[in-house]
C-alpha cells in the first residue's frame, strides 16, 4: 500500500512565556544603569538649578538692601526676626531672620524663587568702626564731577570668599591693586574701575565698574573730574596699590583733573597710610615718563592733559578735603539662603557693601 506523505505547515509558534520574561530580565538589567544616569542627571541638574535660583535671589535681597533706608530694610522681619547689637569689638550689628519678598503682597517670612521656591533668608549688617567724610564736591567744583569710593570696597568681604585657601576674617595676607580708567575719545569720556585682590598664586578680579559715560560740547574746556575717596585695605603692610591708567593725548588741549583723597585708617601701629609710590600713573608721556609715580607727577603738567592732586603728597589745598556735613558709614552684609524651611541647609550666600550717609 502506498504510503502518502503529508507536507507538516510551518506554523510560528513564537515565544513562550519564560523567553518572553528572560528577555525583559535582560533588557530590565541593561538599562537599569542608563535609568539611573538619566535620574541622577535630572536631580543633579535640579539641584543646580535651585541653587542658581537661590544665588539669583540672595543678589535680589543684597541689592534692596544696598538701595533702601534702614527703616524700609527693618519692615521686611517681623519684630521678632530683628535685632541690634554691639559685638565685642563694638561694631553695630543689624541682624534680619527670614526676610520677606517685598514684591509679594502676601509674603510671610520666606522669598520666592525664580522656579516657586520658597527660600529663607537670613541678612547681618555689621557696621565698620570707621566713617568717612564725604568731600563737598559740588561745593567747590560744580556738578560736573563724578565720585568713585563705595565701588572700591564693594567686593572686599566678597574676595575672602573667592579667593582658593584663604581662611582668616580680616582680609590679612590679601593684596588689593585698585585700576581707575579715565578713557577719552574725542568728546567722549568713560570712566570706570576695578579692583584685584591676590593670595598667594590666586586672584579674583572683579567686573568693570562703570562709574560714568558720556560726551561733552566742543566748545567745553574740561571733561568731567574725577574724585576718589581711598580707605587703605591692607593695614599692616600697606601693600595697595592704585594704578591710574589714562588714554589722552597731550594734544588735546581739554584738560581732565582726578583727585585722589585718601582716608586714614587705624591700623596696629597707628593711622595707615599708602605709600606715594604706591600710586602709579600711566599714560601718553609724561614729562618724559610713560609711568610716574604720584610723588613725581607734577600738577598741572603742562606736557599732558591729565592734571592729578592728591592729599597723600599734600598738595590739595582745603576745597578737596572739606567736609560737606555728611559722613559716609559702610556695612559688610552677609546674606545667606536656606531651601524648604527657617532650619534648612543653607544653599547660597553673598557678601556685598552698604553705604548710609550720617549726617552732623
Amino acid at each position: 500500500m502506498k504510503r502518502i506523505c503529508r507536507k507538516r505547515k510551518q506554523h510560528n509558534k513564537g515565544f513562550s512565556l519564560v523567553e518572553v520574561l528572560v528577555t525583559i530580565l535582560i533588557v530590565a538589567l541593561l538599562c537599569t544603569p542608563l535609568i539611573k544616569s538619566f535620574v541622577v542627571s535630572a536631580n543633579v541638574n535640579k539641584k543646580a538649578k535651585r541653587i542658581q535660583n537661590a544665588t539669583d535671589a540672595a543678589q535680589s535681597v543684597a541689592e534692596y538692601f544696598s538701595a533702601n533706608p534702614l527703616s524700609a530694610l527693618k519692615k521686611l522681619v517681623d519684630d521678632d526676626d530683628y535685632s541690634e547689637i554691639k559685638d565685642p569689638d563694638g561694631n553695630n550689628v543689624i541682624t534680619y531672620h527670614n526676610v520677606r519678598d517685598w514684591r509679594k503682597s502676601a509674603s510671610s517670612g520666606y522669598f520666592e524663587g525664580a522656579g516657586g521656591e520658597k527660600f529663607y533668608i537670613d541678612v547681618t549688617m555689621t557696621g565698620r568702626k570707621d566713617s568717612y567724610n564725604v568731600p563737598a564736591l559740588k561745593d567747590f567744583y560744580g556738578n560736573n564731577s563724578i565720585s568713585c569710593m563705595f565701588q572700591i570696597y564693594k567686593y572686599d568681604k566678597e574676595a575672602q570668599t573667592r579667593l582658593k585657601g584663604y581662611e582668616a576674617a580680616d582680609g590679612s595676607g590679601i593684596k588689593k591693586t585698585c585700576d581707575l580708567y579715565v578713557d577719552i575719545d574725542g568728546d567722549s569720556y568713560n570712566y570706570y574701575v576695578t579692583v584685584t585682590y591676590t593670595y598667594g598664586a590666586e586672584k579674583y578680579i572683579t567686573d568693570e565698574m562703570v562709574l560714568a559715560t558720556g560726551t561733552i560740547e566742543e566748545d567745553k574746556s574740561e571733561f568731567p573730574s574725577l574724585f576718589v575717596a581711598y580707605e587703605p585695605y591692607d593695614k599692616i603692610s600697606m601693600s595697595d596699590k592704585i594704578k591710574l591708567h589714562y588714554n589722552q593725548s597731550a594734544l588735546d588741549k581739554r584738560k581732565t583733573n582726578v583727585y585722589i583723597i585718601q582716608q586714614t585708617v587705624s591700623g596696629t601701629d597707628g593711622d595707615v597710610w599708602l605709600n606715594p609710590s604706591s600710586i602709579t600713573i600711566d599714560g601718553p608721556a609724561v614729562g618724559g615718563l610713560v609711568t610716574s609715580d604720584i610723588s613725581n607727577f607734577k600738577i598741572n603738567n603742562p606736557e599732558s592733559a591729565l592734571s592729578v592732586e592728591s592729599n597723600i603728597t599734600d598738595t590739595t589745598g582745603s576745597s578737596v578735603t572739606a567736609g560737606s556735613g555728611q559722613k559716609l558709614k559702610l556695612y559688610d552684609v552677609s546674606i545667606s539662603v536656606k531651601y524648604g524651611s527657617a532650619d534648612g541647609e543653607t544653599i547660597a550666600t553673598v557678601s556685598t557693601v552698604r553705604e548710609e550717609v550720617l549726617y552732623d
